[in-house]
């Protein structure tokens, strides 16, 4: 299930199940949508698209695993376990939003 909540700060490392975006930064509405073939998304840190199932191949995520994507608009914004994409950067002066995907209460890959 995806969720999502404010928080104070950014952490120093993030885990691939949560990404943190400049709530200011993005639309009112936003979509959690499955992957269509040929979708493209610009990764944080890069200036260009890249198809998501590339993204999807070099995280090593099987196909038939890989969870919805988080859009604003028609634009892919996260890829959970994948990346996510340059859009609503958080600066120093963000109002910080995180979003995450867990399971049975837990986010994927992390042990408590």
């Amino acid at each position: 299930r995806f969720g999502c909540e404010i928080v104070g700060i950014l952490p120093e490392t993030c885990g691939q199940w949560e990404a943190f975006f400049d709530l200011a930064s993005l639309p009112e509405q936003l979509t959690v949508a499955t992957v269509r073939a040929g979708e493209k998304m610009v990764p944080f840190g890069r200036q260009s698209q890249v198809p998501l199932k590339k993204l999807r191949v070099d995280a090593k995520v099987p196909a038939f695993c890989a969870p919805p994507v988080l859009k604003a608009g028609e634009t892919v914004i996260w890829f959970p376990g994948v990346r996510r994409s340059n859009c609503a950067v958080v600066t120093g002066k963000s109002v910080i939003i995180k979003f995450f995907v867990e399971k049975n209460g837990f986010l994927p890959g992390k042990n408590l």
